[in-house]
């Protein structure tokens, strides 16, 4: 993890392994609000796209 994140000094990487570790249903719930949140806004874009197309072809 230090390589991939340079920017990081280990006393963090140990800080966020520990959080966590610590707090597995509030990672795993913000985790489920960014997947629904991505199904969501592909849904609308999809819609979006195809409203654009339906008109242009008109």
């Amino acid at each position: 993890m230090l390589e991939e994140y340079d920017f990081l000094n280990l006393a963090q990487i140990r800080a966020a392994l520990s959080y966590c570790y610590e707090n597995p249903e509030e990672i795993d719930a913000q985790l489920k609000a960014d997947r629904e949140w991505d199904e969501r806004f592909e849904r609308e874009k999809a819609e979006f796209l195809k409203k654009k197309a339906s008109n242009s072809s008109q």
